[in-house]
C-alpha cells in the first residue's frame, strides 16, 4: 500500500466523520427531545427533518426540545398571571383546568375546602391541616355536624 493511497483513505475517513457529526448538529433538537423522552419529540423531530434548513425552524425546535416541560410558551412572558404569588406553571396555556379552578376560588375569596387539585392528601402535614380548617369550618357553624364527620372520614382515607 503506497503513501497516496493511506492518505486518500484517511481523508475519506475525515470527510465521513465530519458528515456525521454535521448530521448530529442537525437533529441535535431531535436527539435532545428524545433523550428527555419530550412530549412532543416526534413533532420536534419532523420540525427539524423539514424546516431544519432555515435555521429559523432549527433554532425553534432547539428551545422546543430544550424547554421544561411543566411551564408553558407563555410563562417567561405573563409570569405569575395568577398573582397568588407563586410559580404556577401551566395556568397560562399548559393546564388550564387547574388554573380557572384556582381563579375562580381566588375571585369569590373563599378558600376552597377540598379543591381538586389538593384533593389527593400526602403527608401528616396535610392530614393535620386539612383536618384543623375542618374543625374551624365546624365551629364557625359552616358546616354541619353530619358534613364534619362525612369530611374527616374522607380526609382519614386518604
Amino acid at each position: 500500500m503506497s503513501g497516496s493511497d493511506s492518505g486518500g483513505l484517511i481523508v475519506v475517513l475525515l470527510y465521513l466523520v465530519g458528515y456525521g457529526l454535521l448530521i448530529a448538529l442537525y437533529f441535535l433538537p431531535a436527539i435532545i427531545a428524545f433523550r428527555r423522552s419530550h412530549t412532543y419529540k416526534w413533532v420536534i423531530f419532523a420540525l427539524t427533518l423539514a424546516g431544519g434548513w432555515t435555521g429559523l425552524c432549527w433554532v425553534a425546535a432547539l428551545v422546543w426540545a430544550v424547554f421544561p416541560s411543566d411551564k408553558s410558551w407563555a410563562d417567561p412572558l405573563a409570569g405569575n398571571p395568577t398573582g397568588l404569588g407563586r410559580r404556577n406553571a401551566g395556568d397560562t396555556w399548559g393546564a388550564v383546568q387547574v388554573g380557572i379552578s384556582r381563579g375562580a376560588a381566588s375571585e369569590r375569596r373563599e378558600p376552597q375546602l377540598f379543591p381538586d387539585h389538593e384533593s389527593r392528601v400526602k403527608g401528616s402535614d396535610n392530614v393535620v391541616d386539612a383536618l384543623e380548617r375542618l374543625q374551624e369550618l365546624r365551629a364557625r357553624g359552616v358546616l354541619t355536624e353530619e358534613e364534619f364527620v362525612a369530611q374527616k372520614s374522607r380526609i382519614l382515607r386518604t
